[in-house]
């Protein structure tokens, strides 16, 4: 099975392309907001080096954010008028679960994937072993940390943001967090903040991991092959942006 993924949810633009769980090839390109011009090029280029058609592909796949409104719109009508076009299954994986594939791999730590929102704000979650612990959200840095310490608590008693996670946790609340993301400044800035003022609270143990602070098409494709061996069907109507906030208009209409 033939699977081609793309990013467009930040500045950096990546396609992959891969076959099962082989990585096949991957670009990226670094020139900014104009994905409405270099997806497309790039996605035909990796296809003719690759040696295939758009019609050899079986399975399509696009972060749906979240990330930048902009470039999430461009990655999803583009893929979507493919997927139209080709017939072929299309699934939206989240930039999020996308950031944290990479370090899916680790058993006794957790990753902190963190999308930079500005003004101090990320969108963020928490995983472990692939398994989200936290809701997709866009917080102030220092509420995040709070939302961790609580989910993370040995303490018995069911605090608010553990009750707001996708699952209950049991663990030591020193076990490593590897920080990935391009919002990884103002989380460690929040961090530290907190480290200073809340002395003798039991808090995680933050490790940014400097390696891994761009999404790669690659982890998409592999999540989309996951999520297919599973049973998604890939209807392209169904695969929706989760921008995790409100957009530019959708703020001015409410004022």
């Amino acid at each position: 099975m033939f699977v081609l993924a793309v990013d467009t949810s930040s500045k950096a633009l990546s396609v992959a392309l891969a076959e099962e769980g082989k990585i096949l090839g991957e670009r990226q390109s670094f020139l900014g907001y104009n994905h409405s011009e270099t997806l497309l090029p790039t996605v035909m280029t990796l296809l003719k080096d690759s040696g295939l058609s758009l019609q050899e592909l079986d399975l399509l796949a696009c972060t749906t954010g979240p990330g930048s409104f902009t470039g999430i719109r461009i990655g999803l009508t583009s893929m979507k008028t493919l997927a139209w076009e080709l017939g072929k299954p299309l699934l939206g994986i989240s930039s999020l679960a996308a950031l944290a594939e990479p370090l899916a791999f680790l058993q006794d730590a957790y990753v902190l994937p963190v999308i930079d929102a500005r003004g101090g704000r990320v969108y963020s979650s928490l995983y472990q072993q692939s398994k989200p612990l936290l809701p997709e959200k866009n917080r102030q840095a220092a509420s995040l940390i709070t939302d961790i310490r609580e989910c993370l608590s040995p303490s018995q008693e069911k605090s608010p943001a553990r009750e707001r996670s996708q699952t209950y946790v049991e663990t030591s609340s020193l076990q490593p967090i590897y920080l990935v993301g391009d919002g990884s400044a103002a989380v460690l800035s929040a961090a530290k903040e907190v480290l200073m003022t809340e002395a003798g609270v039991a808090r995680p143990f933050i490790v940014s991991d400097g390696t891994s602070t761009s999404l790669h098409a690659a982890a998409v494709a592999r999540l989309a092959l996951k999520a297919f061996a599973q049973g998604a069907d890939g209807r392209w109507e169904d695969v929706q942006a989760n921008y995790c906030a409100l957009s530019q208009p959708e703020r001015l209409s409410r004022n």
